[in-house]
């Protein structure tokens, strides 16, 4: 968020020379990277991270790829994916060539995955806007409209990590209640579901004297600096692939064989599917909710 100051940054800038280490004393066979989408605007330090990476034993691709077809969220982020060479092909151009997935499109919607009023009524109450807020949500009509609620037919945009620490200035996504209930916003469990995290992932309990709102938050947090499940998977068993040893040809047949990018798209799905809901919950027409 903010300035993007890359290997100038005093917090982390050098974190990306641990990366590099690594690769040099492991030399694993792959890795798998990522990072927010706009690295790749930042031109002068993509190219060197590349250039890092490929001097450490790699051929290096790269892809912005988005969750929108596995998850209900459109979250976006620039992946790196680096096949380590031989020892005889060190001195030629990169041969190895990663070709990035295709991913499903399961056309998830917030009805697959929110529970609209259907929550506990005191995880309810927590939940929805105060008075204050919501008039304040009214006034911003720049950046927030009814129509930018989570319906049950649309999407989602892109979760933060900031998420519902800004809600009167819009810049967070609410869900619609009837009336004459207010907007509220993202359970924990609807929030990781909208990354793709399944239904049994557990979240760390309250801690003492921690407010119910401040232990949301936190894992708000958790959850919007995440990446997401089933996107990983697709890509990791593309990944995987590259890995196989020996790799078969074309025409080989092998029933002890793995065919790591089809049970990757396989683990994909499944793990999207164990985000939603049990039943998709119907929510009537119309139902726009006011103070």
């Amino acid at each position: 968020m903010g300035e993007q100051p890359g290997f100038d940054c005093p917090k982390a800038g050098n974190l990306f020379l641990e990366i590099t280490r690594f690769l040099k004393r492991s030399q694993p066979k792959a890795f798998l990277l990522e990072n927010v989408p706009g690295l790749k605007t930042m031109t002068e330090t993509y190219t060197h991270i590349v250039k890092a990476l490929e001097v450490t034993g790699y051929d290096v691709s790269t892809e912005v790829m988005s969750a929108r077809g596995l998850t209900v969220t459109g979250r976006k982020r620039l992946f790196f994916v680096g096949l380590r060479r031989s020892r005889q092909d060190d001195d030629k151009v990169a041969t190895k060539i990663f070709e990035f997935p295709f991913v499903p499109d399961l056309q998830l919607t917030f009805r697959d995955i929110l529970d609209y009023d259907t929550l506990p009524a005191e995880e309810l109450e927590i939940l929805r806007l105060g008075e204050s807020t919501f008039n304040q949500l009214l006034t911003n009509k720049r950046t927030w409209r009814p129509s930018s609620l989570a319906w049950p037919n649309l999407k989602g945009d892109t979760l933060t990590s900031h998420y519902g620490n800004a809600v009167g200035r819009g810049e967070s996504q609410l869900v619609p209640c009837c009336s004459p209930h207010r907007p509220r916003r993202f359970s924990m469990r609807e929030m990781a579901r909208c990354m793709g995290f399944p239904n049994v992932y557990e979240f760390l309990p309250i801690r003492e004297r921690q407010s119910p709102m401040a232990y949301r938050k936190e894992n708000y947090r958790m959850i919007g600096n995440a990446v997401c499940p089933p996107l990983v998977a697709v890509l990791a068993g593309a990944v995987l692939d590259h890995c196989a040893v020996p790799p078969l040809k074309p025409n080989d047949k092998d029933e002890h064989h793995c065919d790591w990018v089809q049970q990757g798209r396989k683990v994909a799905v499944e793990l999207a599917m164990s985000a939603t809901r049990s039943e998709p919950v119907c929510v009537p027409r119309g139902c726009l909710v006011h103070a």
